[in-house]
């Protein structure tokens, strides 16, 4: 990445492709490095890229911190009696990125996507084949095999956006087991976001198409 015509090399916190995003003498917003930090071989992390008239978020990580935020302060209706009891709940061999319980006691099993693509102002996932995802959906729907609730929150870090699909084209595996996941009672919800230079946040529900 050029930064003041010099060549740098840049961390880009997302796994995805952020093909239609991170295109040539696209506008983006980068975090340097902290220097006491000596395992870092970067010297800066894109956080942001501008996108039209708006901004897109690129820290996929940070989708999970948006959504706590925003399940604390009601925002996400579907959830709104319930409180975080632990991020990153071990179940077996895998870990379930938030365990939540309502007023009543009733426990679920919740895991967070990040989402930056957009096609014709429908949010897309995932961007590229996610193994990762599918496994996932899967332990949502054993979960619920078992009489547990689950459910899966998708946060479009982005606002540009009407509703939210499976992106079959890229992953048709992970589009027909979400459509299981669903059929099974996993709760699907998706989210998007206010995003501009000076602060981030979880704004609105969107439907889920599948």
């Amino acid at each position: 990445m050029l930064i003041e015509g010099k060549k740098h090399q840049v961390h880009v916190p997302n796994s995805g492709r952020l093909q239609e995003i991170l295109t040539p003498r696209r506008e983006v917003f980068l975090f340097p490095a902290v220097k006491c930090d000596a395992k870092r071989k970067t010297e800066y992390t894109l956080v942001m890229s501008r996108y039209g008239a708006g901004y897109v978020s690129i820290e996929a990580a940070k989708a999970n911190d948006f959504f706590e935020e925003a399940l604390n302060s009601g925002v996400i209706s579907e959830f709104a009696s319930h409180r975080v009891v632990q991020r990153e709940k071990r179940i077996g061999l895998s870990r379930v990125d938030f365990f939540l319980e309502d007023t009543s006691g009733a426990k679920t099993y919740l895991e967070v996507k990040s989402v930056t693509l957009v096609v014709n102002e429908t949010a897309m996932f995932p961007d590229a084949p996610t193994k990762r995802g599918r496994k996932h959906l899967k332990e949502l729907i054993g979960l619920r095999e078992k009489g547990v609730n689950a459910a899966t929150a998708f946060i479009i870090q982005r606002s540009d956006v009407k509703s939210f699909s499976p992106n079959g084209q890229e992953d048709p595996g992970y589009k027909e087991i979400l459509k299981e996941a669903f059929n099974a009672g996993v709760k699907i919800i998706a989210y998007k976001c206010s995003v501009n230079r000076e602060e981030i946040y979880v704004t609105d529900p969107v439907p889920v198409i599948l």
